[in-house]
């Protein structure tokens, strides 16, 4: 899901399974924005369905130029669906989609979901820095690490000799 819009590529989820076989419910589709003019009887378009800005995916079976608005119907239904779907409320054309992955992303998406996944990423996150700061074999590494060996400290004693420092 993330990432594609550098490449004008827009996610949208497919959650009913008027789409099947070509969108199978459950998938994210990948959505390039065209002009209602590209647009071609058989194309499947995304376009905004009601008020409610609820988005749709649906195959295009006729075109009114003059009133400008295409009608759809979903893979499976034997007929047409029963608004218009007008020129401005056209997204663009599903380039691709990746099945099952939908469901995930709409469930993260609900409130319940992004709460669930933020809540999961902090317990993560504090379990790796619990293990990190507790693991005993980082700490035998750092207690060798720091430890000098035996010609710094020889070199340290002159050192300090010479300064007319002593070490008790």
């Amino acid at each position: 899901m993330v990432g594609t819009r550098p490449f004008g590529l827009t996610p949208y989820v497919i959650l009913s399974g008027s789409k099947e076989p070509s969108f199978p419910a459950g998938s994210i589709v990948y959505v390039k924005k065209i002009e209602p003019e590209q647009v071609r009887v058989g194309d499947a378009i995304t376009f905004v369905l009601n008020e409610e800005l609820e988005i749709a995916t649906n195959r295009v079976v006729s075109i009114d130029e003059g009133g400008q608005y295409f009608r759809t119907e979903g893979d499976v239904n034997d007929d047409e669906n029963s608004a218009f779907v007008y020129f401005r409320n056209l997204l663009g054309t599903p380039q691709f989609s990746i099945p099952k992955l939908g469901y995930l992303a709409h469930a993260i998406a609900s409130s319940p979901g992004n709460f669930i996944a933020m809540g999961s990423t902090v317990i993560f996150v504090f379990i790796s820095y619990v293990l990190e700061v507790t693991d005993p074999k980082k700490k035998k590494k750092n207690e060798v690490k720091n430890k000098p060996l035996p010609e710094q400290e020889k070199e340290d004693d002159s050192t300090s000799q010479l300064m007319g420092i002593t070490a008790n």
